[in-house]
């Protein structure tokens, strides 16, 4: 009978262990440090904070808080060019150029460019144009535009008839919206060109108008 007490307390004894209420004290977290490689990225899910240098591919939604300054790096071989939209206004510039050409002669020209100012490009935005020739002449009326650069184009105006003013008929071309460059101190001037087919007895004449601005040439 003793003997079967003894080993019953023995028996409990884990229970009372068990039961002390003594503190166990658990494992400090520890830092995981995650190598990935760039082809096996951890992706982000959620909202997080990027602090210091961190490169970002592919689309990417991101808000951006405050003014933040942006910096543009091109060295001078490579220059951002710039336009200053409310200067444009105070650099307009408009002239009138006619020709006239006598009894028999079918064409003539009157250069313009010449009233640019040095070291100005005209950007010509509006044109308008008049002729007058003869009874049943047909005219037309082109530019050609000289660059300082060398290049050379020709611009044709588009001119319809009008009305009959004795002795002549009249042709106008009406503010043709465009977008023509015009350039100072040209080795070859720029011309308006007039043009009547058939060349009559009767003298005509031919005068555009442009309107635009000035800028400096680079």
């Amino acid at each position: 009978m003793r003997s079967l007490f003894f080993k019953l307390r023995i028996a409990m004894l884990p229970l009372f262990i068990a039961g002390t209420g003594v503190p166990v004290s658990a494992e400090q977290p520890k830092e995981v440090i995650v190598v990935n490689p760039s082809t096996k990225p951890v992706p982000v899910v959620g909202t997080t904070t990027v602090t210091g240098t961190a490169t970002i591919s592919g689309d990417v939604n991101a808000t951006i808080t405050g003014t933040p300054t942006v910096t543009v790096g091109n060295p001078a071989t490579n220059p951002v060019h710039v336009q200053d939209m409310q200067d444009l206004a105070t650099n307009a510039f408009q002239l009138q150029v006619g020709a006239n050409m006598p009894g028999g002669s079918g064409q003539a020209n009157s250069p313009f460019s010449g009233s640019i100012p040095s070291g100005k490009r005209f950007v010509i935005e509006s044109i308008s144009a008049i002729s007058e020739v003869g009874p049943g002449e047909k005219p037309w009326i082109n530019m050609l535009i000289n660059m300082t650069s060398g290049n050379q184009a020709f611009h044709n105006l588009v001119l319809s008839f009008q009305s009959i003013a004795s002795p002549f008929d009249l042709y106008q071309a009406s503010s043709q919206a465009t977008k023509i460059y015009v350039d100072s101190d040209t080795v070859t001037a720029s011309t308006v060109n007039c043009h009547r087919h058939p060349a009559g007895a009767t003298s005509a004449a031919c005068s555009v108008t442009f309107s635009g601005y000035l800028v400096n040439k680079p």
